[in-house]
């Protein structure tokens, strides 16, 4: 019987959905909100409710949707991964892996009205809850082979990277830098 009918996870899968989410979540937060400039003294158009996420009027086309999309997929594959570690069924972790796109998509959405520089929609939000629902996709159906890869990768740079070439790489990397310097300041 392999691992997959016991419903086990190859080993490291479950150090590899956490670096995964912590990764994707770092990067979408850090590609959405950035130059980071919120002004909260800003009276943002919100229509009544800020809830009712309005568009500033930015035309967004099919590659600025399908960039939203690709944000996503990262996040909705490693939620999956920790959704499945603790047991849920298929069908809950499409559903929550849908909800937490949509929930992670509005808030990020939602502080963007204080960016002036950035413009927020429903738009945004739609597409990248498809983002996070084609990750969970991604994973259902080569999710296994993937987490596999990556923890042969890891075991084999694990054997690689013995304590003496770790010493010799920073002794020579602190060389380079020593020799740049000098190099500039002389």
């Amino acid at each position: 019987m392999n691992s997959q009918a016991l419903g086990l996870q190859p080993e490291g899968a479950s150090s590899w959905s956490n670096r995964i989410l912590t990764i994707s979540a770092a990067g979408i937060l850090f590609l959405t909100l950035y130059p980071f400039r919120f002004s909260l003294h800003a009276s943002p158009q919100l229509s009544g409710y800020p809830f009712l996420l309005v568009s500033g009027g930015k035309s967004s086309g099919p590659f600025a949707a399908f960039l939203n999309i690709l944000l996503f997929v990262p996040f909705g594959f490693g939620l999956s991964q920790k959704l499945r570690e603790k047991g849920r069924s298929q069908t809950s972790i499409l559903l929550l892996t849908t909800l937490a796109g949509a929930f992670l998509s509005y808030c990020i959405e939602f502080a963007q009205i204080y960016i002036p520089t950035r413009d927020s929609g429903w738009e945004d939000v739609f597409t990248n809850s498809m983002g996070a629902v084609a990750g969970y996709f991604t994973f259902a159906l080569v999710g296994e082979p993937i987490l596999n890869s990556l923890s042969q990768i890891e075991s084999r740079f694990e054997q690689f990277l013995t304590m003496r070439r770790a010493l010799g790489f920073v002794f020579s990397l602190f060389c380079d830098v020593v020799s740049r310097v000098s190099s500039i300041a002389g």
